[in-house]
């Protein structure tokens, strides 16, 4: 690939797995760092990749595979604190993912998280102290629900609200 100015690409979970096997690969190689849990910090995914000397992206994801209806909350977080240690580690770019897996995602709930996504990989979001980072979040959140309901749905009422109660119900919330 190398005589077409193209390079490989390699989802990084086996390489974390697996570090012995980091030092072996082509250091051309970009590395796909992914994890689609609601966690407050990526480094553990990022760093090995970054102490190795590779080029990396970031890939989140919209939590919407083997479900109808996508875990917005999960996705959020997600891709808030992914995006933010891909910047603070110098990711060279980000995928927002969706797996549509099991065939039963109705694809049109996904694009809440695939907007905020967009909206997290313009504007990147600080390298904060964890807990203030989530606070960062949560007001993010709060002013893109706002944005999003009037752009998308064409009214300043909260329906988003509505769409965040019913990803809810998969938790047993009310």
């Amino acid at each position: 690939l190398k005589a077409y100015h193209k390079r490989i690409m390699m989802w990084g979970d086996i390489a974390v797995h697996n570090p012995n096997i980091i030092n072996r690969l082509p250091k051309d190689m970009i590395i796909v760092s992914w994890d689609y849990g609601p966690l407050e910090s990526m480094d553990d995914k990022i760093v090995p990749f970054v102490n190795s000397g590779f080029d990396f992206i970031v890939a989140p994801g919209v939590s919407c595979w083997s479900r109808i209806y996508p875990d917005m909350q999960r996705a959020t977080i997600n891709i808030y604190s992914y995006l933010r240690d891909g910047y603070k580690h110098k990711a060279i770019g980000f995928i927002n993912t969706t797996w549509d897996d099991s065939g039963q995602n109705l694809f049109g709930n996904n694009w809440y998280s695939l907007t905020w996504g967009a909206d997290c990989g313009w504007n990147a979001p600080l390298d904060e102290e964890l807990n203030q980072s989530k606070i960062t979040r949560e007001h993010r959140i709060a002013a893109f629900n706002l944005a999003y309901n009037h752009v998308y749905f064409g009214t300043d009422n909260p329906v988003i609200e509505v769409l965040l109660k019913i990803s809810d119900m998969r938790n047993g919330a009310v």
